[in-house]
């Protein structure tokens, strides 16, 4: 495996744009994906910022990453399903560790739920985050009954902080587990 490189995305990428949006609808399931347009959108106006990742030429994965206040907010990331457990989640995670230049990451999980029918999933997603310098457990939220936990790398962060990342991202829609609102 050689090292990876990126490159930003702009909504007239139709090529990479067409890879994207198929790992995007495989990757994730339908009630956690925004519409695709709409992320579109928001890549034209700027207000996220979209990063496809490449072994030599061959495309290995995405990311749509949103800055609130000092924090870097990963949306979505997908790694080809061919190419999974190989070591690119841990190269791209590095990557965006580099765009981030020295912010704040974060991002949500589903809650870590044994009765979930992918409970083993949820459990190996949150251990590979785990693995690769995130927190997690410190605040919960909930969007349309669906249940999430926020991972961070900042190990100091507060709930306040959580909880206004979480308000600034889905105004209206989230709900912090973690204290009243």
């Amino acid at each position: 495996m050689s090292q990876i490189k990126y490159h930003r995305i702009s909504w007239q990428d139709w090529s990479i744009n067409r890879q994207i949006h198929q790992l995007y609808l495989t990757a994730f399931p339908a009630v956690e994906r925004s519409p695709y347009l709409s992320l579109q959108f928001q890549v034209l106006i700027g207000k996220i910022q979209c990063v496809a990742y490449y072994d030599q030429d061959t495309f290995i994965g995405f990311t749509y990453l949103t800055t609130v206040g000092d924090t870097v907010y990963l949306l979505y990331f997908a790694v080809a399903p061919n190419l999974r457990g190989q070591g690119y989640g841990t190269q791209i995670l590095a990557k965006v560790q580099e765009l981030a230049a020295g912010r704040n990451l974060a991002l949500d999980i589903e809650i870590v739920d044994r009765h979930a029918e992918n409970f083993t999933q949820r459990l190996s997603r949150r251990n590979f985050y785990l693995r690769n310098g995130f927190q997690g457990g410190q605040y919960r939220f909930s969007i349309s009954g669906e249940r999430y936990e926020l991972l961070t790398t900042n190990e100091d962060w507060t709930w306040s902080e959580c909880d206004y990342l979480v308000q600034r991202l889905w105004p209206d829609q989230a709900f912090g587990e973690n204290g009243a609102r």
